[in-house]
C-alpha cells in the first residue's frame, strides 16, 4: 500500500510541476512550430566557440570579438529544444520575444558549444528568407545569435539583448531555446 501511495505522490507532483516532456513555454507573440519533431542535443563540454568554429560559420560578425565573447561555456547535459515562430503582424524588439517566453531569461539560454551543435544537427532549421535566434550569455551579459544559411554557410552575428531595434512582425523569423 505505502510503494502504491508513493507511485501515486510521485507521479502527481511530477506532472503537477509542469515537469512532462510535452511542456512547452506560452506566449501571445509566438507559436510552437515542429511540435511532432524532437529536436536533441547531446552533452557538451562547453570548449566549442561561435569565433573559432570556421568549420560551422562562413561568416562571424566582428562583435563576437569586439565583445570578447571568446571564453569556453559551462558543460552541459543533454538538452532538448524547441521551435517557435512569430505570430503574423506583431512588431518586437529581442527582450520583448524572449521574456515573452519566461521571465528568467537564464532557462532560455544555450551554450555557444550548443548553438554550433544546432548548425550541425538541424541545417533544414535555416535558410536565407528566415532568421533564426537563440539566447546565450557571455561575461554575465545576454546576447541574441542572430543566424542564416546563404550559399557559402551559416552567417551568425550578435546584438545585446537590450538592443532597441525593433523587427518588423510581418517577417518570419524563428526562435530556438532549450525546452522547459
Amino acid at each position: 500500500m505505502k510503494t502504491i501511495f508513493l507511485f501515486l505522490s510521485l507521479f502527481i507532483s511530477h506532472f503537477a510541476s509542469g515537469q512532462t516532456s510535452d511542456s512547452v513555454y506560452s506566449s501571445n507573440i509566438l507559436q510552437r512550430i515542429f511540435v511532432r519533431d524532437k529536436f536533441e542535443l547531446p552533452a557538451t563540454d562547453g570548449w566549442d566557440i561561435i569565433m573559432y568554429s570556421p568549420d560551422v560559420f562562413s561568416y562571424v560578425s566582428p562583435d563576437f570579438r569586439k565583445e570578447k565573447m571568446d571564453l569556453p561555456s559551462k558543460m552541459t547535459g543533454p538538452t532538448d529544444l524547441q521551435v517557435y515562430s512569430m505570430i503574423d503582424g506583431q512588431d518586437w524588439n529581442h527582450q520583448k520575444y524572449f521574456s515573452s517566453l519566461d521571465s528568467n531569461l537564464d532557462r532560455l539560454c544555450l551554450t555557444q558549444h550548443q548553438i554550433i551543435e544546432v548548425c550541425r544537427r538541424y541545417r533544414g532549421l535555416f535558410s536565407e528568407d528566415v532568421a533564426t535566434f537563440m539566447l546565450f550569455k557571455s561575461r554575465r551579459h545576454y546576447y541574441v545569435a542572430g543566424i542564416m544559411l546563404v550559399p557559402s554557410g551559416f552567417w551568425i552575428y550578435a546584438d545585446p539583448l537590450e538592443s532597441e531595434q525593433v523587427f518588423n512582425g510581418s517577417f518570419n523569423r524563428l526562435l530556438v531555446v532549450p525546452a522547459p
